[in-house]
Order: C-alpha cells, then structure tokens, then sequence
C-alpha cells in the first residue's frame, strides 16, 4: 500500500497492484497522446471510484464543479510522487559489475 498527501491537503492510499497495471499504462499512454478522455479512466484505476469520488469532493467548488484542471493537477502530482517513491536511492543500490 503506498499512501500520499498533495499540496491541497488530499490524503490517498494506493494499492500496490494499481500500479503494475497494463491498463493504467495504457491509460497514461492515452493521456500522454493527447486523450484527455484517458485521464479519468486513468484516475479510476489509480484510486478506485471511492477514493476518486472524494478526491472529486476535496476539489469542488462552491458551485459544485470538479474543475478538470486542478483534477489534472492533482492526478500529475500523484503519479510524480509515486514515480519518486519508485526510484531505487543512490544508498540502496550496490554495484553488481563484475571485474
């Protein structure tokens, strides 16, 4: 389970298996070919439709929009953290050259 907290205060938690997924790759993928459709499909794989539901909540306005802006934001923001967590330390690593 890896748990996180975004700027905005949101607190998430994601399973481990969510992110060894093919078809959040796929999403990103998606995304990343300028699908903005792909980023909701995406965000539903990442936190499951609870936790993205009150993502969606901690970000409405007062008129009850979820902007897709500060929702691209915090999904971003997400997947940076994670791709932070998920890179091995200079510590931890250990050199396995053989002479």
């Amino acid at each position: 389970m890896i748990q996180g907290k975004l700027r905005n205060g949101f607190e998430y938690e994601i399973p481990d298996e969510s992110l060894n997924s093919m078809e959040l790759l796929d999403a990103l993928a998606d995304v990343d070919a300028g699908d903005a459709t792909a980023l909701s499909r995406a965000s539903l794989l990442l936190l499951g439709k609870e936790q993205r539901e009150k993502l969606y909540d901690h970000i409405r306005t007062e008129k009850g929009n979820v902007p897709i802006e500060v929702f691209t934001e915090c999904i971003t923001e997400i997947m940076e953290q994670e791709e932070k967590n998920s890179l091995p330390s200079p510590a931890s690593s250990t050199d396995t050259k053989t002479p």
